[in-house]
Formats: structure tokens, C-alpha cells, sequence
């Protein structure tokens, strides 16, 4: 069985900052229909820099700004 080959420049694109704290999102499991939240304030700022590192990562998501058990935040889904 082949391993796959992870493209250490990749890896750099899994570090968001949300809201000052550093989150590592896992491109690599990340799989098409999975989804996840993050709570967040600033959900502008937050949607565009996960847009900029998962264009880079070569991902296709979805964002959506939502509320969820009354905490406000941004739902991602991968789409490809």
C-alpha cells in the first residue's frame, strides 16, 4: 500500500488564526461532504482567510456564516 506524499509547503496552509488563536485545520482528511464549525466574532475576516489557505491547498469549500446552539460562527464544507 502506498503512503501519500504530503507536500511539506502544504502544511503551512493548515495554520489559521482565529480571532489570535492558531488552529491547524487537516486538509489532508478533510474530506468532500465532511464540515466543520469554528465560533468566531469576526466572520468576515475569518471566511477570507480560510478561502486564501484552502485555495492554496487545492481544497474547493463552502462557507457560510450561521448560528449554531445560539454561538455565531462559520460553517465550512468541502466541496470537491
Amino acid at each position: 500500500m502506498k503512503s501519500k506524499k504530503i507536500d511539506v509547503k502544504k502544511l503551512d496552509l493548515a495554520w489559521i488564526h482565529l480571532e489570535g488563536v492558531p488552529l491547524h485545520i487537516n486538509w489532508i482528511k478533510f474530506k468532500t461532504g465532511d464540515s466543520f464549525f469554528l465560533p468566531c466574532l469576526q466572520c468576515k475576516k475569518l471566511i477570507n482567510e480560510i478561502k486564501y489557505k484552502a485555495e492554496k491547498a487545492g481544497v474547493s469549500i463552502v462557507l457560510k456564516i450561521v448560528i449554531e446552539n445560539n454561538i455565531k460562527g462559520v460553517r465550512v464544507w468541502r466541496t470537491d
